[in-house]
Parts: structure tokens; C-alpha cells; sequence
């Protein structure tokens, strides 16, 4: 997550979709950087911005430090999300600090991963970021991670921030194409949960 009050705008970190890469490229122009995960609620009282909150509970703490949400350009970013979670998997098996990493690990394989149900239940609520539980977007744009190279960098120099570089790429995953690990069952449970993402990106599984 990065606010810049200066030049209005805020991105909310929709995780394996970027975000590490997105937040590192935007914090020379920005105000606030949220706290890197894991978070203890300590840091939060003192500091209550963290990298993956959600539009809803940032748009309260808009509304409690007397800042105008609609006077921002706010943006997240999607992505395929067969792709995304098999990305997530990935992740979770390198990196202790993921949220899913005990249960990567104790995952026989990703067909077990994606059937669990504490793995579809942190899904889920990861799928929040910029929705609102009924499907509404909360952001002003959301941004494809596939076509980002092209899209953001305009956005950004519209919005008259200093940056001129390149997006880096962060915290990639190295792995086949995503539909060499799906069958039927773990297609319809990612289709289920990121019904939303499918919807506005217009994804397909192919």
C-alpha cells in the first residue's frame, strides 16, 4: 500500500499480482508506506497502514485522519487468477513469511493446496482488497498485471510523480503454465473465489 498526498493517489497491494514490485517502484513518491507483513497489532495501533489492507478499512482510516478518498486517484491491480494462485503456491512453499506457507508445506501437492479450506478461506478474503464483499469495485481503476508494463507507467506520469523508471520485477515465481496443474474440482474453487477478478478482467482459462 502507498499514498502520496502530494500527487493524489493511493495503490492498494493486491498480493501475487505485482505488488511487491509496484510498491518498491512507488515509494520515492510516496507519503505513506504501509507496514510489511507479518503485522502485530501493536504496530498497528501505532501505525495503522499495513501493505495488503483492504479499500474499505484504508477509506476508514481516511475518514478518521480527516483525509478526502475521492479527491485521490485510487488503483490496485488483478491478475489471471489460475495463474495467480498458482503463483501463490509457489510463493508459499519458498517463503516462511507467506501467509499460506504451512499450508504449501503440508500440501501433498497443488491439488491438495487449492482443496483445502483454510487456503480457499485466506483466498477469499484476500479477494476483498479492492471489493467489496458484494462484487463492487472501490478503487477507481484496476489494473491488469498482465498489460501493466504499458498502462501504469502513463497513469503515473499523468498524476506528475518524478518516477521515470521501469517497473522492476520482484518476487517472481518460476513455474509451467498455470493449466498444467489444474483438473476440474481446483478450477471451479479458483473460478468460485476470484469470480469478481474474472468478471472485470474479462479472464479465461486457457
Amino acid at each position: 500500500m502507498r499514498i502520496s498526498h502530494k500527487h493524489k493517489f493511493v495503490f492498494l497491494a493486491n498480493r501475487r499480482c505485482g505488488s511487491n514490485s509496484i510498491r518498491d517502484w512507488l515509494t520515492p513518491a510516496s507519503d505513506v508506506i504501509g507496514l510489511r507483513p507479518p503485522v502485530t497489532r501493536k504496530q498497528l495501533e501505532q501505525f495503522p497502514f499495513w501493505d495488503h489492507m483492504t479499500a474499505e478499512d484504508l477509506q476508514k482510516q481516511f475518514n478518521f485522519h480527516g483525509w478526502n478518498w475521492s479527491e485521490y486517484y485510487t488503483f490496485a491491480m488483478i491478475r489471471n487468477p489460475w495463474d495467480r494462485v498458482v503463483s501463490h503456491y509457489m510463493r508459499a512453499l519458498e517463503k516462511e513469511a507467506s501467509p499460506l506457507h504451512i499450508y504449501a508445506k503440508r500440501a501433498e501437492n497443488f491439488t491438495a493446496f487449492v482443496l483445502d479450506t483454510d487456503v480457499q478461506r485466506i483466498l477469499t478474503q484476500q479477494r476483498l482488497i479492492p471489493f467489496s464483499p458484494t462484487g463492487e469495485i472501490l478503487v477507481d481503476r484496476l489494473f491488469k498485471l498482465e498489460t501493466m508494463a504499458e498502462e501504469l507507467p502513463q497513469l503515473i506520469k499523468d498524476l506528475g510523480t518524478p518516477i521515470t523508471e521501469n517497473i522492476p520485477r520482484l518476487s517472481t515465481t518460476q513455474h509451467g503454465h498455470y493449466s498444467d496443474y489444474y483438473d476440474d474440482q481446483t478450477y471451479e474453487i479458483v473460478k468460485k473465489i476470484y469470480r469478481d477478478d474474472i468478471r472485470v478482467g474479462e479472464y479465461e482459462f486457457e
